[in-house]
């Protein structure tokens, strides 16, 4: 979802994953690496959603319970 979400952002603004890659120092092949897996650290994220300037939530809430 993450991934998603940071393409739709990119197209919006029109930047590229070289683009992405260079506002956090890493490599294009890198950027498009972390985001064809979609499991990356908390630390990438924030990361990359800084450089979208996006804000980035984790949110944890209880579970329903069950019957």
């Amino acid at each position: 979802m993450f991934s998603k979400i940071v393409k739709h952002a990119m197209l919006d603004e029109n930047v590229t994953q070289a683009d992405l890659a260079s506002r956090i120092g890493i490599t294009q092949q890198n950027i498009q690496s972390k985001l064809s897996q979609d499991n990356m650290r908390e630390k990438s994220m924030q990361e990359i959603a800084d450089a979208l300037d996006l804000e980035l939530i984790i949110k944890l809430r209880h579970k329903t319970p069950s019957l």
